[in-house]
C-alpha cells in the first residue's frame, strides 16, 4: 500500500504550522531553552493532527535525557506525552547514532551537537479540543538553540472513532538479575511466571500499540543474556 494513496483524495483540512521563526522578521529563528525553564513550542486551538515534528538542536549528546517532552491533548491537565527528548526520539543513553524507521527518523543535519542530527517523527497525533507542546530544561546546564517545525491540519470537528496518541519512559537501572550467579548464562533456566521480567508496557483499554523503544545498557559487559518476549 503506497504512502501516497490517499493523495487523490481533496480534504476539508487547513494545513499550518508552528515553528520556532524569528518574530522579529530577523534570522534568529531558535529557542534557548535555560535550566529549569519550560518552553511552550506549540498551543493550538479546536480540532486537529499533527502529522510532522522537527528539530534540532546545539544540546550536547548528555542533555538528550535532560530535555522533556510533553505534548497535552484536548485540555487535560496530566501529559499523554512525558519522555526524555532523545529517548522519544529513540536515543537511549544519552547517545546519539543515525537510524529511521516508517515513523521515526534521526538525520545527519543540524547545528552544534555532537555529529549534528535532524529529528524527525510523524506520528498522527489528532485532537478534538487544542494541543500544547512543551519542553522543559530539567538539567544544571543551558541550552542555547533549538529549531524546530509542528506541522498540523486544523479540521471543522474530529470524527468519531480517533484515539490519542500517548508516550511514556521507564526504566530500571540497575536491571534486576535473574538467578543466584549474576552475569552467568542460565542456559537450563526456566521462566514460566516473567516476574522478574522488564515491563514494556501495561495498558488497558482500546487502542493501538504504535511500537517502543529498548535500549539495554550493557555495564557488566560481554553478553547481557536472551530475552523472550512474554504477552
Amino acid at each position: 500500500h503506497s504512502h501516497f494513496a490517499d493523495l487523490l483524495y481533496l480534504s476539508d483540512g487547513r494545513s499550518a504550522r508552528a515553528s520556532s521563526f524569528d518574530r522579529s522578521g530577523g534570522n534568529v529563528d531558535a529557542v534557548p531553552v535555560g535550566p529549569g525553564q519550560t518552553v511552550t513550542l506549540a498551543e493550538i486551538p479546536g480540532a486537529g493532527c499533527i502529522r510532522h515534528i522537527y528539530f534540532t538542536t546545539t544540546a550536547a549528546q548528555w542533555q538528550l535525557r535532560d530535555l522533556m517532552l510533553r505534548m497535552y491533548w484536548d485540555g487535560e491537565e496530566s501529559p499523554s506525552v512525558e519522555v526524555p527528548f532523545g529517548d522519544f526520539f529513540g536515543l537511549g543513553h544519552e547517545r546519539g547514532r543515525f537510524f529511521h524507521n516508517a515513523l521515526i527518523s534521526v538525520n545527519p543535519g543540524g547545528a552544534g551537537i555532537t555529529g549534528t542530527y535532524g529529528f524527525n517523527a510523524y506520528f498522527p497525533m489528532p485532537f478534538s479540543d487544542g494541543a500544547r507542546l512543551t519542553l522543559s530544561n530539567d538539567g544544571p546546564s543551558p541550552v542555547g538553540a533549538v529549531w524546530y517545525h509542528i506541522n498540523y491540519e486544523t479540521f471543522d470537528s474530529l470524527e468519531d472513532g480517533v484515539g490519542r496518541f500517548h508516550a511514556q519512559w521507564r526504566r530500571e537501572n540497575l536491571t534486576t538479575a535473574v538467578g543466584d550467579k549474576p552475569g552467568v548464562t542460565l542456559h537450563e533456566g526456566i521462566n514460566l511466571d516473567g516476574k522478574e521480567n522488564y515491563v514494556i508496557l501495561d495498558a488497558k483499554g482500546h487502542g493501538n500499540l504504535a511500537g517502543y523503544f529498548l535500549n539495554i545498557d550493557n555495564v557488566s559487559g560481554d553478553w547481557y543474556g536472551e530475552g523472550d518476549d512474554m504477552i
